[in-house]
C-alpha cells in the first residue's frame, strides 16, 4: 500500500513537470527565453524581496496563532520561522500539500510544545483564511474579466473557483460545529477498538481521543475574547499577505514589459493558489498564468514567462530558504545544549576542588 502511494506521488510530480514543459513549449521556448532575459532586474529584485517579506509575515501569523497554545507564551521567532519555512518548502514540492503541514504540526509539537490536535486546528484555521481571501480575489477578478475571457479558459477557471467556494463552505461548516467532528471521531474510535482489541487498539484509540479532544477544544475556544483578538490579527495579516501576492504578480508583468492588468493578476494569484493542491513545483503558476494572461491579450511568451518567474521567485526559492532556516535553527539548538552542559557540571567541579 505504501509502495503504491509512493508511485502515485511520483507519477503526479512527473505529471506536473510535464505540464511545465508543455506550457513552455506552447509559448515557444526561444521567444520566452528572450522575454525572460530582457526582464527588468530591479523590479525582479523587488519581487524576490516581497516574497521573503511574505514568508516572514506568514511565519509571524503562525506564531500569533500558536501564542498561548504551548508551554511558553510565544516561542522565539527564529524557531517559528524555521518551522514554517521548512514546512512550506516541503509543501511546494510534494503533491497534495499535506506532507508539509504534517511536518509543521510535528515540529510545533516536538520543538515548540504545541499539542498535535491544537496544531492541526490552527493549520486548518490558517488554511481557511487563505482559501477565503484567495477565492475572493479570484471571484472579484473574474467578475471584472467576464466580458473578456470566453470559452474553455473561462469555464475551467470558473470550475476551479466553484470547487474552492464549496470547499470553503465545508470547512466553515465543520469549524462552526466542532462537536460534529467529535461525534465522527468517536465513531472511528469505536471501529478501531473493535478491529484492534488489546494493547494496540487501546494505544491507537487513546492517542486519537487525545488528538480529537485538543482539536475540538482549540476550535471551540474561538468565543473567548483573547482568541477573537488573535483571529482578527491573523485575518488582517492574511489580507496583507494576499495583497502582497497580487502586487508581486503585477510587478512581474511590469518587469517583463507587459501591460498591467490588475483583474487578470487577481485571477492568476487566486486560482494558482487554489490549484496548488493538485499542481506542485510551480506548475500551477505557469499553467494558470499562461492561460489567463494569454486570454486577456498578453503575448504567449510573456504569459508563460510571467508564470515561470513567479514560480522561480517563490516556489523554487522557498526550498533553499527552508533548508537554510532549519540548518541554522538546528545549529542554535546544538550550541545551546553544548553551552548548558558545563554549567550543569560546574557545581560538582567546585566541590571537588
Amino acid at each position: 500500500m505504501v509502495e503504491m502511494r509512493s508511485k502515485f506521488r511520483s507519477l503526479k510530480l512527473l505529471g506536473c513537470m510535464a505540464l511545465i514543459v508543455l506550457a513552455i513549449l506552447a509559448a515557444d521556448p526561444r521567444s520566452m527565453w528572450d522575454a525572460i532575459t530582457s526582464v527588468d532586474l530591479g523590479i525582479l529584485s523587488l519581487v524576490v524581496a516581497l516574497y521573503i517579506l511574505n514568508l516572514i509575515m506568514k511565519s509571524y501569523r503562525w506564531g500569533i496563532l500558536m501564542n498561548g497554545n504551548g508551554p511558553v507564551g510565544r516561542p522565539p521567532f527564529r524557531s517559528i520561522f524555521a518551522n514554517f519555512a521548512f514546512a512550506q518548502a516541503i509543501n511546494n514540492v510534494t503533491p497534495g500539500r499535506v506532507f508539509g503541514e504534517a511536518t509543521r504540526i510535528y515540529g510545533a509539537s516536538s520543538r515548540l510544545g504545541v499539542r498535535a490536535g491544537v496544531g492541526t486546528a490552527l493549520v486548518v484555521t490558517e488554511k481557511m483564511m487563505d482559501l477565503i481571501i484567495a477565492t475572493t480575489a479570484a471571484v472579484f477578478g473574474m467578475m471584472l474579466l467576464a466580458p473578456v475571457i470566453l470559452g474553455t479558459v473561462r469555464n475551467e477557471i470558473n470550475g476551479a473557483i466553484l470547487f474552492a467556494v464549496l470547499f470553503n463552505l465545508l470547512l466553515i461548516g465543520l469549524l462552526a460545529r466542532p462537536r460534529s467532528l467529535l461525534t465522527a471521531g468517536n465513531i472511528l474510535i469505536n471501529i478501531i477498538d473493535r478491529t484492534f482489541p488489546g494493547k494496540l487498539g487501546n494505544r491507537l484509540t487513546g492517542k486519537l481521543s487525545c488528538f480529537l479532544d485538543s482539536f475540538v477544544a482549540s476550535v471551540a475556544a474561538g468565543s473567548d475574547r483573547t482568541k477573537r483578538r488573535t483571529m482578527a490579527g491573523a485575518a488582517t495579516l492574511t489580507v496583507i499577505i494576499w495583497a502582497n501576492e497580487a502586487l508581486r504578480t503585477c510587478l512581474i508583468l511590469l518587469a517583463l514589459g507587459a501591460p498591467l492588468n490588475v483583474p487578470a493578476a487577481l485571477v492568476v494569484t487566486g486560482v494558482s493558489a487554489l490549484s496548488a493542491v493538485l499542481l506542485v513545483a510551480g506548475s500551477s503558476h505557469i499553467v494558470i498564468s499562461s492561460a489567463v494572461f494569454s486570454a486577456v491579450g498578453i503575448e504567449a511568451r510573456v504569459a508563460a514567462g510571467a508564470g515561470l518567474l513567479s514560480a522561480m521567485t517563490s516556489i523554487w526559492l522557498s526550498v533553499p530558504i527552508g533548508l537554510l532556516a532549519t540548518f541554522f535553527e538546528d545549529r542554535h539548538i546544538k550550541a545551546g545544549v553544548v553551552n548548558e552542559a558545563p554549567q550543569s557540571a560546574s557545581p560538582i567541579g567546585k566541590g571537588d576542588n
